[in-house]
């Protein structure tokens, strides 16, 4: 059955489309008020279509409704067809007008205004004072095609394709990552498979040169092509906009790819939840590097490209079966004149790659300065990553520019408490508890009147929302709550715990850390630590014993920190030792040179 609302349009003395006005009684269609040459067949089609809009009539149907007493074949409908699109400009800027079904028909998928409808008008804004001129204004469904790719997207096949059977059954699906690791990469891949699966096709909403909430509003209609024709507002309120939104939507079967929600979270999640509810054919694909928390949003938490394990491969081609190898080897060739996976250089490519943990943004980074530093080069530096990764593609924006860039605009977004919680676990090289976490964090902060409070619950608040801002890893093949920092995330901590002047301070935090994991190992177990135990111990012992051993830090301490690792590994306990006086001492440590509590986040 036609659609109530569109039934006998033939008799409609004026329909709106685009920038089209069609008088079926006069057989006439106005382009901006100038009238097209169409044929009588091209034009009985149209008539056909936009008769039935919204719905797909079958090619029998056609043939009938256009060549009633005449067998024709279909070839002809083609023919006619392609003509009707090529005078109506059909995807041509994003425009689409009439849609192929496959196997099916045809419909007509633009919006369609009557001739006895009111304009969807643009109010003025009291508040900016702008004013309209006397021109009514109409919405428009304009789409914008999608970006194309100009470098093959590497080692994503699995997450495209269960992103992919995830949005045949849910209608939100967030992709959530940290910075670099590809989630736009993976969401216009996405958007590129299912573009066919959409009768209005796949709108790409992005986020990324929006600061205010409100931004939100007008970048989804800039996105889909709702904005005032010439004469309208000046400003248009987010009301207005709204309206236009979900008069444009509400009838559409679409996908929404809303990218970089980061930074403008609360926004986005407000909108997504009132777009779902107003228009039931339009489905969300959103990226951000953390949830939107929205209702029905269903979280895809992009991993790494993988690496190999502990073993370097067995040769170059072994090596290139994981995707952040083949990827740092393809754009490492593109940058130098040099073959960069050979036998000889296969180790130092693979401890590179797990350096930089399998971060796309990182390897791409990486690859552009392996013409002038070499491989060896990059990985004896791997403590300045940060800074050394600070120089990307020219064209890329701001924050893909650089992994510098990335880091500091995920920094920015933090609270204060965030802030220093992220800046003082940077010292640690291994994983961590929660009673770790508070140990580090809290020394030299309850003397500190000017810093925000930082007791058990604030410093585990503060943790676990890093862990969702995807900052910090936890490590969810434990039991117990285990997390850490990925090297390159590390390199940009340090870098602002140095920038804020408590390098020293999170420093011996750290090395009293070492010394008394060393103790508790010992004593838990019974004199005789495993292997696996002295391994996880060994990063952050080795980097304590350095700092301890500079001269920023404390030559009693290093000795005792060397001493207890010796027993551990001679299988002697541990023996309690005072906590050494330190040389050099910042006011707020004096009062922390004593037995802290071991009740703390039991993990």
């Amino acid at each position: 059955m036609n659609a109530p609302t569109m039934r006998n349009a033939s008799h409609q003395p004026e329909l709106f489309f685009g920038r089209f006005c069609l008088r079926p009684v006069e057989r006439l269609l106005l382009d901006e008020g100038e009238p097209l040459a169409l044929g009588s067949r091209a034009f009985d089609l149209l008539l056909t279509l936009v008769d039935r809009s919204g719905q797909v009539v079958g090619r029998d149907e056609l043939l009938k409704s256009v060549w009633p007493t005449t067998v024709v074949e279909e070839t002809s409908l083609r023919f006619h067809i392609s003509a009707l699109r090529k005078v109506l400009g059909d995807g041509r800027n994003g425009a689409r007008y009439i849609t192929n079904v496959a196997g099916r028909g045809y419909s007509f998928v633009a919006p369609i205004r009557h001739s006895t409808e009111p304009l969807q008008t643009v109010k003025p804004d009291p508040v900016k004072g702008s004013k309209c001129t006397a021109r009514e204004t109409r919405y428009v469904f304009a789409p914008r095609p999608l970006p194309s790719r100009l470098t093959p997207v590497v080692g994503r096949d699995d997450s495209v394709a269960t992103i992919s059977s995830l949005l045949s059954q849910r209608r939100l699906v967030t992709i959530v990552g940290s910075g670099g690791v590809g989630k736009t990469t993976v969401a216009l891949e996405v958007a590129k498979r299912l573009v066919e699966s959409y009768a209005d096709g796949v709108h790409l909403v992005d986020l990324s040169d929006f600061s205010d909430q409100a931004d939100v509003h007008r970048a989804l209609a800039d996105a889909i092509g709702v904005e005032a024709n010439a004469g309208s507002c000046a400003g248009t309120s987010i009301h207005d906009l709204w309206s236009g939104i979900c008069m444009t939507l509400h009838s559409r079967r679409l996908l929404l790819v809303i990218d970089n929600c980061e930074h403008l979270i609360d926004a986005v999640a407000r909108l997504t939840e009132s777009v779902l509810r107003v228009a039931p054919g339009v489905s969300i694909l959103a990226t951000s590097r953390e949830a939107l928390d929205a209702e029905s949003e269903w979280v895809h938490r992009l991993p790494p490209l993988s690496i190999s394990g502990t073993d370097a491969p067995a040769s170059p081609a072994a090596a290139l079966m994981f995707s952040g190898i083949q990827l740092f080897v393809s754009r490492a060739d593109a940058h130098s004149n040099e073959i960069v996976l050979t036998q000889d250089t296969l180790r130092e490519v693979v401890e590179l790659c797990r350096l930089l943990d399998g971060n796309p943004l990182a390897l791409e980074l990486a690859a552009i300065r392996v013409s002038s530093l070499g491989v060896k080069g990059l990985v004896a530096r791997a403590d300045d990553f940060a800074e050394l990764l600070s120089r990307g593609r020219r064209t890329a924006h701001r924050r893909h520019s650089s992994l510098m860039e990335s880091l500091e605009w995920s920094y920015g977004l933090l609270a204060e408490t965030e802030q220093i919680v992220f800046r003082r676990l940077s010292v640690l090289r291994g994983d961590f508890d929660l009673r770790c976490a508070f140990e580090i964090v809290r020394f030299g902060f309850e003397e500190n009147l000017d810093s925000p409070p930082l007791d058990e619950s604030s410093v585990v608040d503060a943790l676990m929302k890093l862990v969702t801002k995807s900052l910090i890893v936890r490590d969810a093949s434990v039991a117990s709550a285990s997390y850490r920092l990925q090297n390159t995330t590390r390199g940009f901590a340090r870098h602002k715990l140095v920038e804020c002047g408590e390098s020293r301070t999170a420093q011996y935090a750290h090395a009293l850390y070492a010394m008394r994991r060393m103790e508790r190992v010992s004593a838990a177990s019974a004199k005789d630590p495993t292997q696996a135990e002295l391994k996880r111990l060994q990063p952050d012992v080795s980097a304590a014993i350095e700092w301890a051993s500079s001269a920023d830090g404390n030559t009693a301490l290093a000795i005792d920190l060397s001493d207890a690792l010796e027993c551990l590994n001679a299988r002697r306990p541990v023996e309690r030792r005072p906590i050494p006086q330190p040389t050099k001492v910042a006011p707020e440590e004096a009062d922390y040179l004593r037995p802290w509590p071991a009740t703390v986040g039991a993990g």
